[in-house]
């Protein structure tokens, strides 16, 4: 039965937050938005996350897409879940405000919406409502700059405010410290006051585990609003699973198995170019340049002209390989110079807001799939960087969703494909702005140790 179910805007989050509850001794299945549907046994998973891929949509939209995900899953579960979550954004990238309102509105027993942004493993703390990366306000980060989804304000409790009709309270640190007697006590002023949302500072997992002690022990129905860490551990506090168990990280030499891991990198932030410029570095890779603009501007000879392109080059990799396991990797920005303002050209070509983004998105699927059906069996697995393109692999190789079976690096999650071409071949998806530069090397080596063997 499901004891939780959880709404992400993307699917690398929903990922990240599903490799947490793994940890906890839960059987958990992400999905595109359209998985619910294709899911064969809903019942056999602990928990389920849907990613309604809503970041960078129009407030009205995302409002209904998460509506709607909470809405399908009550009528297909029936009885429903012990525990509700809505995923948000480490920083706070996206419809924030609008996204709980929408999850508020149709969860109707939910009396209160606890907000707890913080992720301490991977630098993401909340210190005064201001939330930081590294020590560093959101607003003066590269988040402000983010192409689709920029974040200009620190301060959480204003930020929801700011996009939503219900009170917003807050609880500071010193509350916390105190312990979960306190919180408890402030939660319970909190709701009585009016408010419907609370935002809990955290700056380490220990004090996250207060808030989620304090949030158990409520009479009443609470939506959990997190990147991952607050909701594991709610559902840890309630009892309902085993013990988090440890998981050793995958480190020393690739063994020489003739393994091919595809990499396919859907992130131009300049710490993911880093990562894969680490990759480089460290293991036997074969790089695989595409036309970004030719994919972004969608015109049907270009786009299915680079992809056989890519695709050839990728077949060209695999078969020179040898023996020596190899990481190949397809990417649209091998530097600054070469990254593609996807915004300007949607307003050049005179189209609506991120339709360069979800062509850019579909071609590399598509050159993950075409490389996938021709490679005979020869890759072990599948490394993805951003959202929208793992999305868009799932949808081009017809996967419902991913098995989550591990975290390989905070907020990075390892699993299998669930139904579609390639059911059960191993993925690694992480976000854009995620991990120190060995991220991508850990990932891959990952795959290469964990992933299937060679089928050739």
């Amino acid at each position: 039965m499901v004891k939780l179910f959880a709404v992400a805007d993307d699917l690398t989050g929903a990922n990240a937050t599903g490799a947490l509850l793994t940890l906890q001794g839960l059987r958990v299945a992400t999905l595109r938005p359209e998985g619910l549907g294709k899911l064969p046994a809903l019942s056999e998973y602990d928990a389920v996350i849907v990613s309604s891929n809503s970041r960078a949509l129009p407030a009205d939209e995302a409002y209904a897409r998460v509506r709607a995900c909470f809405s399908s899953f009550a009528r297909m579960a029936g009885e429903g879940a012990s525990h509700f979550s809505k995923r948000i954004d480490t920083t706070l990238r996206g419809n924030v405000a609008v996204e709980i309102d929408a999850a508020l509105d149709e969860l109707t027993d939910a009396e209160l919406a606890v907000v707890v942004p913080a992720f301490p493993k991977s630098g993401r703390i909340t210190v005064g409502g201001y939330q930081l990366v590294d020590g560093v306000p959101l607003e003066k980060t590269s988040v402000a700059r983010d192409p689709r989804t920029p974040v200009s304000q620190s301060h959480v409790p204003t930020l929801i405010q700011d996009g939503t009709r219900r009170k917003v309270a807050s609880i500071p640190l010193g509350d916390v410290l105190r312990g979960s007697e306190r919180v408890l006590e402030r939660l319970s002023e909190a709701r009585s006051s009016g408010a419907k949302i609370v935002v809990v500072d955290a700056t380490t997992d220990d004090e996250i585990d207060v808030i989620a002690s304090a949030v158990s022990r409520l009479p009443f129905q609470v939506l959990l609003v997190d990147p991952g860490a607050f909701t594991a551990s709610v559902v840890l506090a309630s009892h309902e699973v085993a013990p988090p168990t440890d998981v050793t990280p995958v480190s020393g030499p690739v063994r020489g198995q003739g393994r091919v891991a595809l990499v396919v990198v859907g992130s131009a932030t300049p710490l993911t170019r880093a990562q894969i410029k680490r990759l480089a570095e460290t293991l036997p890779t074969v790089t695989v340049p595409v036309n970004a603009r030719a994919l972004a501007v969608g015109d049907p000879l270009s786009f299915d002209s680079v992809v056989a392109q890519a695709t050839a080059k990728v077949l060209d990799a695999i078969s020179a390989r040898g023996p020596q396991d190899v990481a190949i990797i397809v990417t649209s920005s091998s530097s600054q110079e070469d990254t593609l303002d996807l915004a300007s050209l949607d307003r050049e070509t005179d189209r609506a807001a991120g339709t360069a983004a979800t062509n850019l998105a579909s071609g590399l699927g598509r050159i993950a799939r075409t490389a996938l059906e021709s490679s005979r069996g020869a890759v072990c697995g599948l490394y993805v960087t951003g959202g929208d393109t793992t999305l868009a692999v799932l949808e081009e190789v017809g996967a419902a969703g991913i098995e989550i079976n591990t975290e390989v690096l905070p907020l990075a999650a390892s699993g299998t494909l669930i139904g579609g071409r390639h059911e059960g071949l191993r993925l690694v998806t992480k976000g854009g702005l995620v991990g120190g530069e060995d991220a991508a090397v850990r990932c891959v080596r990952h795959l290469l140790e964990h992933g299937g063997e060679s089928r050739e």
